[in-house]
């Protein structure tokens, strides 16, 4: 039984009223796209406008070789154009009302952070379905935020990282990602969270990488189909292990309307630091939610309570014990082995209630460890499609090893002799009790037809 996370389906209830209300907007009655933009706050309305086949969204939105683009965004998020009925076409008004509402959203959250923020910087916005990373420059003026768009990826495979420069043919990219790794903070907006990392003073915190992301998205998607199997109702009590910078847990406070107790897990202190001041802003918004960061390794038996959702981006690189050398270092820890997979699931009996779910991302590289671990009483189900979602492998410690980089290769790690590029795939696992197995296939189920 397998999720996929995009939509595939045409039924969708919320994606055909969303069709409908672009249907309308596009002929001139705009008041239902406005509203659909403003009251659905996860909603951007990338996906619905790439989704669309009106000729005249499709020469705007397309570039000459039919591909999609967003050069449209750059001219709107530069332009001090008033769009106004009658002046321009009602393409042209759908997509300046997108690119207010966007913007909209994003400044509400760099000014909701403006004491952390530096004056200036970047962020980089990633849309519903991981579809685009958009890169916004921003500007504080007081308290206020002027965000304009500077660049975008379609379908990312990584986070903005040096190691992607080499990828990059033209120059004004390779400009844009200097710029952004070499700013202060790091800045990350998915699914109305966002997340700031200090570059100069939490050098240790990992992520967020595009794993995380794709974590988050696939919870997200699920928490908003209200799917028993996590329906955020019932969900009071919930953990993130291995928390870095916070994403996972800020998105489950954010998410979780009736959350009493949130934890938060990490060896390093820098990262509860930087967890706890990315959840912070989130937690003014419900301050009913008793919040715990733990400094320190994940044991069985350091948890005495039970937790209705855990979610983890462990590390996932297996290794043989004679291809690792060297010290050891933070960035290494977060990424190699696979021990911490193996303790959580082993372990997944003793800290999660009866209808509880463990969900993380892992690699393809390390699915047997993962199953291996599954202990008695327990059901593991993968919850994306058979091949994974396909993604750079950019970890320099493994690039620097060649007996690790030649295990992996005989794991699955896939070479683009052409570009010298290793992909690996993503997958997001889901252990429960096997009591309610039921339940959840159902859940599932229902999740294959909405999602």
């Amino acid at each position: 039984m397998t999720i996929d996370l995009r939509i595939k389906d045409p039924s969708n209830a919320l994606l055909a009223h969303s069709k409908d209300v672009l249907n309308k907007a596009l002929t001139g009655d705009l008041n239902d796209w406005q509203a659909l933009l403003a009251e659905n706050s996860e909603i951007d309305g990338l996906s619905l406008i790439y989704s669309h086949h009106d000729n005249n969204l499709m020469q705007i939105t397309l570039d000459e070789r039919g591909r999609p683009s967003l050069s449209w965004l750059i001219r709107h998020s530069r332009s001090s154009t008033s769009y106004r009925r009658g002046a321009h076409s009602n393409t042209d008004l759908v997509l300046s009302e997108l690119w207010r509402n966007l913007q909209r959203k994003i400044t509400i959250l760099l000014e909701a952070r403006s004491r952390d923020l530096p004056d200036e910087g970047y962020a980089l916005y990633f849309t519903e379905e991981l579809s685009w990373c958009i890169v916004f420059s921003y500007k504080f003026s007081g308290n206020a935020a002027i965000a304009r768009v500077v660049h975008y990826t379609k379908s990312p495979q990584s986070v903005y990282d040096i190691f992607a420069l080499p990828l990059m043919s033209d120059e004004h990219t390779r400009t844009v990602i200097k710029n952004v790794v070499r700013s202060k903070s790091k800045v990350i907006i998915h699914r109305c969270v966002l997340i700031e990392v200090d570059r100069y003073f939490e050098d240790s915190v990992f992520g967020p990488t595009i794993d995380t992301l794709y974590l988050n998205e696939f919870v997200s998607r699920l928490f908003s189909k209200l799917l028993n199997i996590i329906e955020h109702k019932h969900v009071t009590a919930a953990m993130e292990i291995g928390c870095g910078n916070g994403l996972l847990t800020a998105g489950l406070a954010s998410k979780c309307s009736n959350l009493k107790r949130l934890v938060a897990i990490d060896t390093e202190v820098q990262a509860i630091h930087c967890t706890t001041r990315n959840v912070q802003n989130v937690l003014k918004k419900n301050n009913g939610i008793s919040f715990y960061g733990v400094v320190g390794e994940f044991t069985g038996d350091l948890l005495s309570n039970k937790f209705d959702i855990v979610l983890s981006n462990p590390p996932y690189l297996p290794y043989r014990d004679n291809v690792i050398e060297g010290d050891e270092n933070s960035q290494r820890i977060a990424i190699k082995g696979t021990e911490l997979i193996e303790e959580m699931v082993k372990n997944s009996p003793f800290y999660l209630s009866p209808d509880g779910a463990l969900i993380i991302v892992y690699s393809d590289l390390a699915e047997q460890e993962l199953k291996d671990s599954i202990p008695k009483g327990m059901i593991f189900t993968s919850a994306n499609d058979y091949m994974g979602y396909r993604v750079l492998f950019d970890l320099e410690d493994v690039m620097d090893n060649p007996k690790w980089l030649s295990f992996l290769i005989s794991r699955g790690l896939e070479h683009d002799s052409s570009s010298s590029v290793y992909h690996h795939r993503l997958k997001i696992g889901i252990i429960t009790h096997e009591k309610s197995a039921n339940l959840r296939e159902k859940s599932i189920s229902q999740a294959m037809i909405d999602l």
